[in-house]
C-alpha cells in the first residue's frame, strides 16, 4: 500500500473489523492519516495517563481461513488500574506507510454492549472482555493495529488505554510460530581483530526489535534491528571513537538491520541461515549459523566492515600503519532470547 506521494483516494481492503460488524472495504484518505515522523504515539492519545490495562489474546494472531474469508481470531480484555473509571470512547488505529491511520471510534454503549459492561463504567481490577473482535479480509496479509481506550473518573479527569495487537500473514494450520526476542534478556557482542598478533577488542551493543516466523523445521524470515548508539566498549575514548565518523557514524546512522531471508535445518536444532544486512545505509549478504536453545537461538557471524565504508585502520587502503592496522573482519556473536 502506497500512501505517501499521493493525495488520491486510496482503498484499503479490509482492515480491522469487529467481530464481523464492519467488514467491507474502506476508503483511506490521505487528510485522515497523521505522519508524525519521531513520534509514536498518534496525536488524539497524547497527553493522557494511563489508568487502563489493555491486552489481545492471542498476540500475534494468526488467520484461519473459513467460508472463503481469513480471520484473525483473538479476546480483547481491559481493566481499570487504579479506581473505576466510566468510557467515553474507544476505537483503533492502523498503522500505513504514512503513519497511524484512525480507523473507527465507538461509543460507551458500543463498549456496554461488546464488552458486556453495564453502563460502560470499568470497576477497578475487573476484566472486560470482547471476545470477537476479529479482523477478516478477503486477502492474507499482516498488519499492526493499535485499539485505545478513553475513560473518566467522578472528578472528570481523563484516563486512557492502550492495546498494540500484531496480526499476521501466515495461517494457523500451517503451523507458523511467531518468535519475539527479549530485548532486555538478548545479548549482542562484538570483537574485532588487530592485525599483528593476538590482539583483539571486544564489547557490546543492544538488540533494539527481533521477530521471526519459523515453521517446517526452518525459519522462514525474520528481521533484527542492532541500536547502534549503545555501542560499549571499557575504554571511553575508543567507545566514542567508535561511534564516530571513522567507523560507525551512529549520529547518521543509528541502526544496523539484519534481515532473514531463508534457512535450513542442516541438523538438529542448527540452521543455515541466508540474509542480508545493512550497516551505514549499504546493504550486503550473509550467511551463518543460528543454533536453538532452550531459551531462544544463538550463534554468531562475520562481516568485512570495509563493504559498509568503515575503512579506519585497514590496511586495504591505508599504508605503513604497522601495528595499529585492523583486520577487515570483525565478529558478532549473539544470543536471542524469546518473549
Amino acid at each position: 500500500m502506497k500512501v505517501n506521494d499521493v493525495f488520491k483516494t486510496v482503498i484499503l481492503v479490509a482492515v480491522l473489523s469487529l467481530s464481523g460488524r464492519l467488514y467491507s472495504t474502506y476508503t483511506l484518505d490521505h487528510a485522515k492519516i497523521t505522519s508524525e515522523p519521531n513520534r509514536i504515539l498518534p496525536e488524539k492519545l497524547r497527553g493522557i495517563n494511563i489508568g487502563i490495562l489493555g491486552t489481545h489474546s492471542p498476540n500475534p494472531t494468526l488467520a484461519e481461513f473459513e467460508d472463503n474469508i481469513y480471520i484473525w481470531k483473538h479476546d480483547t480484555a481491559v481493566k481499570a488500574m487504579y479506581e473505576d473509571l466510566e468510557i467515553v470512547e474507544y476505537g483503533s488505529y492502523i498503522y500505513t506507510d504514512a503513519g497511524w491511520y484512525h480507523r473507527v471510534a465507538y461509543t460507551p454503549q458500543d463498549f456496554e454492549k461488546y464488552y458486556n459492561c453495564p453502563n460502560a463504567i470499568l470497576k477497578k481490577d475487573v476484566v472486560y472482555t470482547d471476545p470477537a473482535s476479529w479482523r477478516k479480509s478477503e486477502e492474507l496479509f499482516a498488519g499492526d493495529a493499535l485499539w485505545y481506550y478513553i475513560a473518566r473518573n467522578k472528578a472528570g479527569k481523563l484516563f486512557k488505554g492502550l492495546a498494540l495487537i500484531e496480526t499476521e500473514a501466515d495461517l494457523v494450520s500451517e503451523n507458523v510460530e511467531v518468535f519475539l526476542a527479549d530485548t532486555k534478556k538478548s545479548t549482542v557482542e562484538w570483537t574485532g581483530y588487530g592485525e599483528g598478533g593476538n590482539y583483539s577488542l571486544t564489547g557490546s551493543v543492544k538488540l533494539k526489535y527481533g521477530k521471526m516466523k519459523i515453521a517446517d523445521d526452518r525459519i522462514k524470515s525474520g528481521k533484527f534491528v542492532i541500536d547502534l548508539t549503545t555501542i560499549t566498549h571499557n575504554d571511553k575514548t575508543l567507545q566514542e571513537h567508535l561511534k564516530g565518523d571513522d567507523f560507525f557514524n551512529v549520529a547518521k546512522y543509528p541502526e544496523a538491520v539484519l534481515n532473514i531471508i531463508n534457512s535450513k535445518m542442516v541438523r538438529k536444532d542448527v540452521y543455515e541461515v541466508e540474509g542480508e544486512i545493512t550497516i551505514k545505509n549499504k546493504t550486503e549478504k550473509v550467511m551463518f549459523t543460528m543454533q536453538r536453545s532452550k531459551s531462544g537461538y544463538y550463534g554468531s557471524l562475520e562481516l568485512d566492515r570495509v563493504k559498509f565504508d568503515i575503512r579506519y585502520g585497514s590496511k586495504s587502503f591505508f599504508d605503513n600503519l604497522g601495528d595499529q592496522a585492523i583486520k577487515n573482519v570483525f565478529k558478532i556473536d549473539f544470543n536471542i532470547v524469546k518473549q
